[in-house]
């Protein structure tokens, strides 16, 4: 009975040796073992999974295709399109004067360039003295024509017009002849505008002033049917306070133009 535990003392003593055996071998084959070969593998399996996760740098700017395009078309259309029609000039401020004629027309407006007056126009006749009638006291710049004379851009006669002149100022005839002279400089445009829109234009030529007492009611300084195409412009002036007259008054003559 006692050789067997001899015999499994062997038996284990035999297998440790072996185990130990088999552990020396396998270290000193992982110690002794080259490292290239674990070792260096993974280096280059990195470099390349670098350019499959990573998109290649772009080149040196430059315009894209599909930007090109756009950018040409835009200079294009700019430089081939026909350019916008230019604006339509304004209207002359005096209109196409036109050439006098045997009716003529009825004002309604009148303008004065140099003042930049563009008034209104009302037809009377005679006032109740028979005196040629001015407009209403209440209107300073507006001009009554008289009615029983040459029309406006008629190609004889001279055309009236009366305006009034308020002795504190303020009205048409005070800036026509501001300081007891005339404003208006030989060549200044009048204009007499109709209801149907013809049109009739004057130049100013001359003043004059003439005193009441000193009218000749047979003188054509006013009322004239044959001459020459004028426009007569009748101002008050010197007025007198203890009368509330006025004794003179100031004819502004302009000479009929067409085609400017």
């Amino acid at each position: 009975m006692t050789n067997l535990p001899v015999i499994g003392d062997r038996r284990r003593l035999i297998v440790l040796i072996a185990a130990v055996v088999v552990i020396v071998g396998l270290l000193s084959w992982f110690l002794l073992s080259p490292p290239a070969t674990t070792l260096a593998e993974p280096a280059p399996v990195s470099t390349r999974a670098a350019p499959s996760t990573v998109a290649p740098p772009s080149p040196s700017p430059s315009p894209s295709p599909s930007a090109s395009p756009t950018v040409v078309a835009s200079i294009v259309a700019s430089t081939s399109a026909p350019p916008p029609p230019p604006p339509s000039p304004s209207p002359s401020p005096t209109g196409l004067c036109e050439p006098p004629s045997a009716e003529g027309f009825v004002p309604v407006r009148y303008e004065i360039e140099r003042f930049g007056s563009d008034e209104k126009v009302v037809s009377l006749g005679l006032d109740k003295e028979g005196s040629i009638a001015a407009p209403p006291l209440d209107e300073p710049r507006i001009a009554s024509w008289w009615n029983q004379g040459p029309r406006a851009g008629s190609e004889a006669g001279k055309v009236v017009l009366s305006i009034h002149t308020y002795r504190r100022g303020g009205a048409m005839g005070n800036t026509l002849f501001d300081g007891g002279k005339s404003a208006l400089q030989p060549g200044d445009r009048i204009i007499l505008r109709g209801a149907a829109g013809e049109v009739a234009c004057y130049d100013f030529v001359e003043a004059k002033k003439v005193a009441v007492v000193d009218y000749d009611p047979a003188s054509n300084d006013m009322v004239d049917y044959d001459g020459k195409p004028l426009l007569t412009i009748i101002v008050c002036w010197d007025y007198v306070k203890g009368s509330k007259a006025w004794d003179s008054r100031v004819f502004f003559y302009s000479k009929q133009v067409v085609g400017d």
